[in-house]
C-alpha cells in the first residue's frame, strides 16, 4: 500500500492538470481519501461489491463487520443505525447474517447496497471538502 502511494505521489504531478486523473482498483475508503489528497480525481473499483458477496459489511462509522460470523446469528440490533440505506437502519444483523449464511442472494444485495451507500457518502464528503478548500 505504501508503495502504491509513493508511485501515485510521483506520477500525479506528471499528469495534465486540466484532465481527470484516474486510478483503477483502489476501493478502501482510507485509500481513496489518501489518493484524493495526492491529486487523483476518479476511481473504479469493485471492492464494495466483492467484499459484500463474501459477507463483509461496511459501517457508517468506518468499521467493517463480517456478518457471517456466529456472533451475529443472535444479534438483534440494526445492521447500521446511521446507514444511508433504510434497510440497514430497520433490519437486524441477525436477519442479514441468516440470509448470507443461507446463501440467499438477497443477503448479498442488501450488503452491497449498504457498502455502496457508505462508499458514496464518503466520496460526497470528500467532494464537499475539496469544494470548501477551493
Amino acid at each position: 500500500e505504501e508503495d502504491m502511494f509513493k508511485v501515485v505521489e510521483a506520477v500525479t504531478p506528471l499528469l495534465p492538470e486540466d484532465k481527470p486523473r484516474y486510478l483503477m482498483g483502489v476501493g478502501e475508503i482510507e485509500q481513496l481519501k489518501k489518493c484524493v489528497s495526492l491529486g487523483i480525481d476518479m476511481f473504479d473499483c469493485v471492492l464494495p461489491m466483492r467484499i459484500a458477496r463474501h459477507g463483509t459489511v461496511l459501517m457508517s462509522d468506518g468499521s467493517q463487520v463480517r456478518i457471517t460470523k456466529s456472533e451475529f446469528q443472535n444479534d438483534h440490533s440494526p445492521i447500521d443505525p446511521d446507514s444511508p440505506s433504510q434497510f440497514s437502519r430497520t433490519h437486524l444483523k441477525s436477519y442479514l447474517s441468516h440470509l448470507m449464511r443461507s446463501n440467499e442472494r438477497l443477503g448479498e444485495t442488501y450488503a452491497q447496497m449498504q457498502n455502496l451507500g457508505v462508499t458514496l457518502i464518503a466520496m460526497q464528503e470528500l467532494r464537499k471538502t475539496i469544494e470548501n478548500d477551493i
